[in-house]
């Protein structure tokens, strides 16, 4: 088990202990870095407040999730906008308060190399946990023993235990359902086969999401394509791409195995044309971001 130390902003901080009933949807712009922890890690939250380094809260790590698994478990006004969210085991969560820890910001350290927090003088520098550090085990256990108790009455924003697998369980049933649907509709529309490689045999095509799945839950069969299982692999990685406007194939120089496909034009359904040229419009544009 490793432990980590993570940070929100102020506005994060303060939000999620206000007993306030407001619908506030924060963004956490730093999430993608908690696909560094792995179930049963700890992660100790932290933010800074006029230069003085305040502990929230900690918790053990039970899974990872995306933004629609963090609806069905939280309500509106504890789960903000972020590429991932990090589920706590239940009753392993402290409540979430400022507890200042000022005083032992000096004595923090991370990782093997013992590095410490940026700090001017006894001002904790504002660019000091941006980011998500490996604690040493010596620090851990100093930051556990100042998860001292608080009120009661404050806001803890973790998911009831007796409700957590059966929440969990659900949002998987609806997005397997959901999976299953699209795959059906590609396919279905394409004429059951590869739009690469003319390929037929089903138990081997899947339906690749053009606009990442992860980002907008677009599950339209204009948002998809019919690839064989290693032709989808490489479109999800960017080695295989295809130009918006002429629908070739651009197969990168690396993937030597595949050059055969590389110029070739796909062809799409007359009726879903418009709206899948404009996916692969936006996923040529941003880099070919790996789809989900």
């Amino acid at each position: 088990m490793q432990s980590w130390l993570g940070y929100w902003t102020k506005e994060t901080a303060i939000r999620n202990t206000d007993d306030s009933d407001g619908v506030v949807r924060l963004e956490h712009s730093a999430s993608e870095q908690y696909w560094k922890l792995t179930k049963g890690d700890r992660l100790y939250i932290a933010t800074i407040i006029d230069g003085r380094l305040f502990l929230l809260g900690a918790f053990t790590i039970k899974r990872l999730g995306d933004q629609k698994v963090a609806d069905a478990f939280f309500a509106p006004h504890q789960a903000w906008q972020a590429s991932v969210h990090a589920f706590a085991v239940p009753a392993t969560a402290s409540v979430l308060h400022l507890r200042d820890i000022s005083d032992i910001a000096k004595t923090i350290r991370f990782d093997a190399k013992k590095q410490t927090i940026a700090m001017h003088g006894d001002v904790v520098a504002q660019q000091a946990l941006r980011t998500i550090r490996p604690l040493t085990a010596a620090s851990a256990e100093l930051l556990e023993s100042r998860l001292e108790a608080v009120p009661s009455g404050d806001r803890v924003s973790t998911p009831d235990a007796k409700n957590d697998e059966a929440v969990y369980e659900r949002v998987l049933r609806r997005k397997r359902a959901a999976q299953v649907e699209f795959r059906k509709n590609v396919l279905l529309a394409y004429g059951n086969k590869c739009a690469i490689s003319g390929f037929t045999t089903q138990q081997a095509l899947e339906a690749a999401h053009i606009r990442p799945h992860s980002e907008d839950g677009d599950n339209r069969t204009a948002n998809g394509l019919p690839l064989r299982q290693d032709l989808h692999a490489l479109f999800d990685s960017g080695l295989i791409r295809i130009r918006p406007d002429t629908l070739e194939i651009v197969v990168e120089d690396i993937a030597l195995d595949y050059r055969e496909y590389n110029g070739k034009r796909i062809e799409i359904p007359p009726q879903l044309i418009e709206v899948t040229k404009a996916a692969l419009g936006e996923r040529w544009r941003s880099n070919d971001s790996p789809a989900r």
